[in-house]
């Protein structure tokens, strides 16, 4: 746990995270510059936990454009083929 609050707690401190927030009106400047401190205390806490959505999603482009930036690479078809699907240009 104490790994995964020093990567967030640095992120915290990057224009990636305190530019936005700032910029939206989310949370003061006093607040935004605490939020690393306490991650890192948040890691110390024995009943500390972290849960994470990923949420994703399939999709593809026709065999000729996906060939042409990753060839040799068919996992899109191999997987249409399992799921008993088409894929645009391939078998419609």
């Amino acid at each position: 746990m104490r790994a995964r609050a020093t990567g967030l707690a640095t992120g915290a401190q990057g224009p990636g995270f305190m530019g936005p927030v700032l910029e939206q009106g989310w949370a003061s400047r006093e607040e935004v510059e605490a939020v690393p401190a306490a991650l890192l205390a948040w890691a110390e806490r024995p009943d500390a936990y972290l849960a994470a959505l990923k949420p994703g999603g399939l999709g593809w482009k026709p065999r000729e454009e996906r060939e042409a930036v990753w060839p040799h690479h068919d996992y899109a078809d191999r997987l249409v083929d399992k799921l008993g699907g088409t894929t645009p240009g391939r078998n419609s």
